[in-house]
């Protein structure tokens, strides 16, 4: 007669850690009685729910059908005349967790002989299941063993308990079955740390959870404060619809931003944020999202106009040669990109604006027009003394101004080399009119109006230019009698 409790197999595979999170447990107080629910056994005749383990004897090949698991006596407990059963747990989802670690109480109800075994195993994501501990040959003195697993991690765990006797009918029972895990937080990200987009246009910006453990996770959405660090924006350049997220699991959702329409003509950047409304630990990987704001007040046919043009300065001095456009359009303009490809060379460079009405030069040498309160920029090569094509096109290569004077009749001839500019008549500040030599004249200002509304003198017949400090008493003549006469 085998000896009731002869020993009792207490195993412990985990390290109590602060923190630690129940994902499993079982335990089988009240659940007193007994039922067979085993291979060849009866209905069972005790209510089981909750009991999630299962017996497995087909892998042993066992031939008996007394084979059964039961609740008895607080415990689980399973049984067959061989004394051989293997409980097999569920698979327990255990992906929201790290540092997972399980312990249970077994106890085999009689003797151990040297044959018997009673080992625990487990496999991770249904893979080769790995021996937790193992007992070996054990015998009756046998009280504990030592086991050092810990910290598994994956997506399921499986536990399963094997034992085995040479002979005899044994008992084997289960307990207090607990596996526990540090509760991963769950990851959130702006799938982008930057972009860049067009005004006009309602976007969005994803954000990710990932990890996803419980919830729900609120998030809060902020827009950085206009004008303020590193946001350029004004005060009503953007609406933001989005002030929170909320994710009920993994999966993306977006943030949306409406990018209003404004009258300046700058690029703007303007910081978007997440943060934790909730207070569940959330990992924020990527938390601001720069968004650069183009503006679309890009310039088109007509919006900029070739107004003043000094191509043969007094004394065939290149360094006072400049060429002066005018923005016709009515509005603030980004001219980015927009490049003489014809009579000179430049490109303006990004970030580079005109306002509504107002005068640039673009200049040989900048150096020399420079302080006046107007915008100057170099070009590369001269203006031809003989008359050339000076092109105008955007950053698309589309032309917004093309104009080709000349030195001779029908043009005025004044400004080749006498001190005087090739003028646009103030009237005439149109990409259509500017085409026609009868729209321009002779500017009455020695060196020209550069960055100013034009002075013409419209006949060139026995004109004195007045030098810059000098009073203008002539503007937009017209002889239709006889030439004029020095006084």
């Amino acid at each position: 007669m085998k000896n009731l409790l002869s020993f009792i197999f207490c195993l412990t595979i985990y390290i109590t850690a602060f923190g630690q999170t129940t994902i499993h447990s079982e335990n089988f107080t009240g659940q007193n009685g007994k039922g067979a629910v085993g291979p060849g056994g009866s209905s069972p005749t005790i209510d089981l729910t909750g009991v999630t383990w299962s017996i497995d004897v087909s892998d042993l090949n066992l031939v008996n059908l007394s084979d059964w698991f039961q609740v008895q006596n607080e415990v689980f407990e399973a049984r067959d005349v061989d004394g051989d059963a293997i409980w097999l747990s569920p698979s327990i989802d255990i992906s929201a967790y790290s540092n997972v670690q399980f312990s249970l109480d077994a106890l085999e109800d009689g003797d151990m002989e040297s044959s018997d075994i009673f080992n625990t195993e487990y496999r991770i994501n249904g893979g080769v299941w790995t021996i937790a501990t193992t007992n070996g040959n054990l015998n009756e003195n046998f009280t504990s063993v030592t086991v050092s697993t810990a910290g598994l991690s994956g997506n399921t765990l499986e536990i399963r308990v094997i034992t085995s006797n040479g002979v005899g009918t044994e008992y084997h029972r289960l307990d207090n079955i607990l596996v526990e895990g540090t509760l991963i937080a769950p990851n959130v990200n702006l799938n982008a740390a930057t972009s860049t987009k067009v005004e006009g246009n309602t976007i969005l910006i994803p954000v990710t959870m990932s990890s996803y453990s419980s919830g729900p996770v609120i998030l809060n959405v902020n827009l950085g404060t206009a004008n303020t660090g590193n946001n350029t924006y004004d005060a009503g350049d953007v609406t933001l619809s989005t002030t929170t997220l909320t994710f009920n699991g993994n999966g993306s959702d977006n943030i949306s931003i409406i990018l209003n329409q404004d009258i300046d003509a700058d690029d703007e950047v303007i910081e978007i944020t997440i943060s934790e409304q909730t207070v569940t630990g959330v990992n924020i990987g990527i938390g601001v999202h720069t968004l650069t704001i183009k503006d679309d007040e890009l310039p088109t046919v007509g919006d900029l106009v070739i107004n003043e043009i000094n191509y043969n300065p007094d004394g065939d001095d290149d360094t006072y040669e400049f060429i002066e456009i005018y923005n016709a359009s009515g509005q603030n303009l980004n001219i980015s990109g927009v490049t003489f490809t014809n009579g000179i060379t430049y490109t303006f460079p990004n970030g580079t604006t005109i306002n509504t009405s107002e005068y640039i030069i673009i200049a040989n040498t900048s150096a020399t027009y420079v302080g006046n309160g107007y915008s100057v920029y170099d070009f590369a090569g001269t203006l031809s003394n003989l008359g050339e094509t000076i092109t105008l096109k955007d950053g698309n290569g589309n032309t917004i101004d093309e104009v080709t004077y000349g030195s001779s009749s029908p043009w005025v001839t004044a400004p080749n080399g006498t001190g005087v500019t090739l003028s646009l008549n103030s009237t005439k500040q149109n990409t259509v009119d500017n085409d026609n030599s009868s729209s321009w004249g002779v500017g009455c200002v020695e060196g020209g109006t550069p960055g100013s509304i034009n002075v013409n003198c419209s006949i060139e017949s026995e004109v004195i230019a007045v030098t810059s400090s000098e009073a203008v008493t002539i503007s937009s003549l017209e002889n239709t009698i006889s030439p004029l006469s020095s006084i």
